[in-house]
C-alpha cells in the first residue's frame, strides 16, 4: 500500500522539478520524443501530479501548478513527436488545465499552439485554424506573440487565406524582431530558425515552393545545435521540396545530411520522414546520387 505524501510542499521541490523540465526539455530537442516519454509520464504520474495535492505556501503551490503544467505540454509534445496522438492529446488537456490552475494565460496560448500544429499534421485544418486563433486571443510576452503567430500564419495557408496568412507571418516577424530575451520557460522557445521554418510552410502553402526551399535553407545554420531532431525533420522536409522541383541530386545531398543525424533520433516523425524518402526515391533509383543514397538507407 502506497501512502499518499502529505508533507508541505517546499521551494526546494518545486526548484527539483523545474530541473526535470528543462532535462526533459533538452532530452527532446537532442533524441525526440521516443527517448524520454515513457519516464516523463511516469514521472507526471508518481511524483509531480500528486504533490499537487500536499499543502504549502500559496506561492510555492502555484508555481508547482505551472511547471506540473509546462511538463504535461511537453509530454504531450513528446507523444505527438512519436506518432501517439491520442496520448498527446490527453496531456495537452491536463496542460490546459494546469495552465489556468497556475494563472498561466501565457502557458495556455502554448498548448493551444501544439495542439494546432497536431490538428494540422493529421490533417484537420479547420481545428488547427481555430486552436491557433485561439492561442493568439491568450495574454503573451513578445517572445511568446511570435511563437503563436508563426503557427496561426500556417493554418491560414492551409486554409487558402493568403492574406491574413501574409499579415499574420509578417506580425510573427515583427513581435520577434521586438523580443527582449528568450521565454521565461524552456518550452514555447523561439527564434529565427523556427520562425523561416514556418516562413517555408506558408510558402509552400501559398504555391511558393522557391521561396520555401529559399526559407529552408536559411534557416539551418540559425538552428542551435542541441536541436537535432528539429534540424532532422527540417532537413527532410527540404529534401522534399528539392524533389518535387526535380532537383534530385540536390535533395540526395540533403537526405545524407538527414541520415547522419537519424541514428541517435528516437522520432516517429523522423522515422515516417525516411520511410517515405525510400518510397519516393525508388522510381528514381537509375541516378547515381539516388542510387548511393538508397544503398546507404538500405543499411538502416
Amino acid at each position: 500500500m502506497i501512502l499518499e505524501d502529505r508533507r508541505p510542499l517546499d521551494a526546494a521541490r518545486v526548484e527539483h522539478t523545474e530541473a526535470a523540465l528543462l532535462a526533459f526539455h533538452r532530452c527532446d530537442l537532442a533524441h525526440g520524443g521516443g527517448r524520454g516519454r515513457r519516464r516523463l509520464a511516469a514521472r507526471l504520474a508518481r511524483e509531480v501530479l500528486p504533490a499537487l495535492h500536499r499543502p504549502g505556501p500559496a506561492a510555492v503551490r502555484l508555481r508547482m501548478y505551472r511547471v506540473a503544467g509546462r511538463l504535461a505540454y511537453l509530454c504531450g509534445f513528446m507523444h505527438f513527436d512519436d506518432g501517439r496522438p491520442g496520448r498527446a492529446r490527453r496531456y495537452y488537456t491536463t496542460a490546459l488545465r494546469l495552465a489556468d490552475l497556475g494563472g498561466a494565460p501565457a502557458d495556455r496560448a502554448v498548448v493551444l499552439r501544439g495542439m494546432s500544429v497536431q490538428a494540422l499534421a493529421l490533417g484537420d485544418g479547420r481545428q488547427a485554424l481555430a486552436l491557433a486563433r485561439a492561442a493568439t486571443g491568450c495574454a503573451a510576452p513578445a517572445e511568446r506573440r511570435s511563437f503563436l503567430l508563426g503557427q496561426l500564419a500556417v493554418a491560414l495557408a492551409r486554409d487558402g487565406a493568403r492574406h491574413d496568412a501574409l499579415r499574420a507571418l509578417g506580425a510573427a516577424e515583427r513581435f520577434l524582431d521586438r523580443a527582449t530575451g528568450p521565454a521565461d520557460a524552456p518550452v514555447g522557445v523561439f527564434h529565427q530558425a523556427a520562425l523561416l521554418r514556418q516562413q517555408a510552410a506558408v510558402r509552400d502553402l501559398l504555391g511558393d515552393r522557391a521561396g520555401a526551399v529559399a526559407a529552408l535553407r536559411c534557416s539551418l545554420p540559425h538552428r542551435p545545435p542541441e536541436e537535432a531532431r528539429s534540424h532532422a525533420v527540417v532537413l527532410g522536409d527540404l529534401a522534399v521540396l528539392l524533389e518535387r522541383t526535380g532537383r534530385l541530386t540536390e535533395a540526395a545531398a540533403v537526405w545524407h545530411d538527414f541520415l547522419d543525424l537519424r541514428p541517435a533520433l528516437a522520432s516517429a516523425r523522423v522515422d515516417a520522414a525516411f520511410t517515405a524518402m525510400r518510397a519516393r526515391l525508388r522510381p528514381h533509383g537509375r541516378q547515381p546520387a539516388v542510387r548511393d543514397l538508397l544503398e546507404r538507407a538500405a543499411d538502416g
